[in-house]
């Protein structure tokens, strides 16, 4: 059709104008029609369409990191302070499938599209909402939904925690909402080394409407108080079915008979930082006695069981399936 370019671009300006949103934005996700796409956009404060590298690779990570939140969130179907470290399998598959999009004009825009497969097979969700009760949408468009969910969540505890002179006690409640240490720790991740503000924004498939929600605005100080809330659940709420691997450094009993108390200094087992912990467990009398030889072997072990942290000090309770896996 004669003019048909620039009658379509005078349509995409005008929207952008409308919506507020940038024309490149409007494009992808006219392109994108079978996708939802979330929108990172960081602040920083070196010129448009740059940011720090340091920044960059930790946005870029923590993007990872916040999509598989939400992904764990949908495919356990419970809230978790603490997310595990070993993830369903539904949610690292789910995970291949998610595509970077092209970074965006403005301070620095980082898209993910999440393709909706519609024929992989239809899951229940149940959420509060007239346009979702009794129907069946595509797991990937669960993921969204609970991302979003969680996200607003996060953002309403930090503002409570705020008015409350920093007190994150709240974040507790905000664990019903889907808030867990894991998803604060990605959400800081935008805000890179000095604090900046960022905001998320949310589309959805036109192949499979929703119901537009407005983008999530996180300060500086917003970040202070997720920063303060991961750690917080992180020293207060039970890690369940941990796998502690590492050496047997310390033995304490009372008797020469009886159970007794170790130390072992590892890694928790999924853990991708590999931070070296030292935790204490109380173990029956056979336990303590293959540990005692492990020590004294200098061998590797692995253990099972609850972890928590007391302060300074890390426990596992309910230990199981004490292993001595390798000797030097």
């Amino acid at each position: 059709m004669r003019g048909y370019v620039g009658f379509m671009r005078d349509a995409l300006r005008t929207l952008s104008e409308v919506e507020g949103r940038p024309e490149l934005e409007i494009l992808a996700q006219i392109n994108a029609p079978s996708s939802d796409v979330q929108y990172i956009r960081t602040n920083p404060s070196t010129a448009p369409g740059t940011t720090p590298l340091i920044d960059g690779a930790k946005a870029f990570e923590s993007a990872k990191q916040w999509v598989l939140s939400g992904a764990v969130l949908a495919a356990s179907g419970r809230s978790m302070a603490i997310q595990p470290r070993r993830k369903p399998s539904r949610a690292l598959d789910f995970l291949r499938d998610v595509r970077l999009g092209l970074t965006l004009p403005g301070s620095y825009v980082l898209s993910i599209q999440i393709p909706l497969q519609v024929d992989a097979g239809p899951i229940h969700l149940e959420l509060e909402h007239p346009a979702l009760e009794g129907s069946n949408i595509p797991f990937q468009r669960v993921v969204s939904t609970r991302l979003y969910q969680a996200s607003a969540a996060a953002l309403h505890a930090a503002e409570v925690a705020l008015d409350s002179q920093g007190d994150v006690r709240n974040f507790h409640e905000a664990v019903e909402s889907g808030v867990s240490a894991d998803l604060c720790e990605s959400l800081t991740g935008f805000s890179g080394e000095n604090g900046n503000p960022f905001t998320l924004g949310f589309t959805w498939a036109s192949m499979f409407p929703f119901d537009d929600r407005g983008p999530l605005s996180f300060t500086g100080d917003h970040s202070r108080m997720l920063t303060m809330a991961a750690q917080m659940l992180r020293e207060t709420e039970p890690e369940e079915n941990v796998r502690i691997i590492g050496n047997v450094v310390r033995l304490h009993r009372e008797g020469r008979l009886g159970p007794g108390e170790v130390s072992i200094l590892g890694v928790v087992d999924g853990d991708i930082n590999e931070r070296v912990h030292r935790v204490w467990i109380e173990l029956d009398e056979n336990q303590y006695r293959e540990a005692s030889a492990a020590h004294a072997e200098g061998s590797i072990v692995t253990i099972r069981g609850t972890l928590l942290r007391r302060g300074s000090r890390a426990e596992l309770s309910e230990p199981h399936d004490f292993d001595v896996v390798s000797t030097p």
